[in-house]
C-alpha cells in the first residue's frame, strides 16, 4: 500500500465537500432550500450529481453535516475559552471568532448573509448561548435567568454585528468591528466612548 497517496485523496475529499457546501450556501442566499435541487449544486460546485451521492443521500443530510460540524468547531472554540478571563478582556473570545470565521471566509459570507431559511443561524446563536451560558454559570456567582437576559443580548447583538460587517463592502477589517462589541461587552456605551 503507498501511503504517500491518502493525504492526497484526503484533500480532494475535503476539497469537494467544501465546494458543495459552498455552492450550497451561495444558493441559500438566492432562493429558499425547497427550491434547490442537487443538480443546481452540482452545477455550482462544477461536479457531477453522481459526486454529490458519493458523499450525501441528499439535500438535508448535507444540512446535517454542516450543522454538526458548525456545532462541533464552535463548541471547541468555546470551550478553551476561560469566561472569568473574557470578562476583563473579551478580545479573547472575538479573537477566537475571527480566526474561525478566516478558516472558511467564502462559508461564513455565505452562511451570514443567507435568508434564514434553514435554521443554521439560529441553531448557531443557541449553541453559542448555551455553551457560554454553562460556563458562566460555573465559573461566576450568576443566576441563570441574569445569565439568560445578558446573553440573549450580548450573542444576538454580536450574530447581528457579524451579518452586518459580512453584507458591507468588507473594507474595514474583522477585528475592528470585534473591537467595537468586546469594548461594548467589557464597558457597555462607555466604553465605546473612551475608544472614541
Amino acid at each position: 500500500m503507498n501511503h504517500g497517496q491518502t493525504p492526497t485523496v484526503d484533500k480532494r475529499v475535503i476539497r469537494t465537500k467544501r465546494a458543495i457546501r459552498n455552492a450550497f450556501t451561495e444558493l441559500l442566499a438566492e432562493k429558499d432550500v425547497n427550491y434547490i435541487t442537487i443538480k443546481d449544486i452540482a452545477d455550482r460546485a462544477n461536479i457531477n450529481r453522481k459526486t454529490f451521492y458519493n458523499y450525501y443521500n441528499g439535500i438535508y443530510q448535507l444540512i446535517e453535516e454542516m450543522e454538526k460540524d458548525l456545532v462541533d468547531k464552535f463548541e471547541v472554540t468555546f470551550a478553551q475559552v476561560d469566561v472569568a478571563g473574557a470578562l476583563s478582556d473579551p478580545r479573547i473570545i472575538f479573537d477566537r471568532l475571527d480566526n474561525l470565521i478566516c478558516t472558511d471566509l467564502e462559508f461564513y459570507s455565505n452562511l451570514f448573509t443567507m435568508d434564514e431559511n434553514i435554521n443554521l443561524i439560529s441553531k448557531l446563536t443557541s449553541l453559542i448561548k448555551s455553551k457560554t451560558k454553562q460556563s458562566i454559570c460555573r465559573q461566576l456567582a450568576l443566576t441563570e435567568e441574569r445569565a439568560d437576559v445578558a446573553l440573549e443580548f450580548l450573542i444576538t447583538g454580536m450574530v447581528a454585528v457579524y451579518q452586518m460587517w459580512f453584507r458591507s463592502n468588507r473594507t474595514r477589517p474583522l477585528s475592528e468591528f470585534s473591537d467595537i462589541i468586546g469594548s461594548m461587552c467589557s464597558e457597555g456605551l462607555k466604553g465605546l466612548l473612551k475608544k472614541n
